[in-house]
């Protein structure tokens, strides 16, 4: 699902505005990717026949889809870019990995709820709010490479705060998904 994901930020990237591309491109595609791999992949198997599976399956489909996300942004750096933005690329790469697999985690609990509770809206109020979250971050990124000091402080936060709070939202989850 990473080559779908590439084509079409590839074709949306062109947007001048930033929050377009940071909503539509890299948050709405990418989710949306994410539950494609978990869907075509995982979502049909006999091994799928608790609540829990759900997030477990869209927590790996986040996972690979961030290694694989982590090593194309690896092969686009050139030396003076890591040099001009090693903070930011830094952080990208421990905080990147986290969001991928803890905003597919919390879509995964409300897929569980459409798969074994069959209610079919739930899938799209888990896109939205893992699109929110993604969308989030991807906003704080830009704001941390747009070498504006005065927000430099604020992305960093949020980088911090938003992986940190979803971790929290995804332990709710989980726990609620075993009762």
């Amino acid at each position: 699902m990473v080559i779908p994901a590439i084509g079409s930020q590839y074709l949306l990237n062109h947007f001048s505005n930033k929050f377009i591309v940071c909503l539509i491109v890299a948050a709405l595609i990418e989710e949306m990717a994410k539950y494609g791999a978990a869907f075509w992949g995982a979502f049909h198997l006999p091994e799928l026949d608790e609540p829990i599976d759900v997030m477990i399956y869209m927590i790996t489909a986040g996972l690979g889809f961030a290694a694989m996300e982590n090593l194309l942004v690896l092969v686009n750096l050139n030396i003076a870019t890591l040099h001009l933005m090693a903070g930011a690329t830094l952080m990208r790469f421990l905080t990147a990995t986290f969001i991928h697999a803890l905003s597919s985690g919390l879509m995964g609990y409300f897929i569980s709820f459409k798969i074994f509770k069959k209610k079919k809206y739930f899938v799209w109020i888990g896109l939205i709010i893992a699109t929110a979250i993604h969308a989030a971050y991807n906003l704080s990124i830009f704001g941390l490479s747009s070498q504006m000091d005065n927000y430099a402080y604020l992305a960093y936060t949020l980088l911090l705060i938003i992986p940190l709070g979803v971790a929290i939202l995804d332990i709710i989850a989980f726990a609620h998904l075993k009762k």
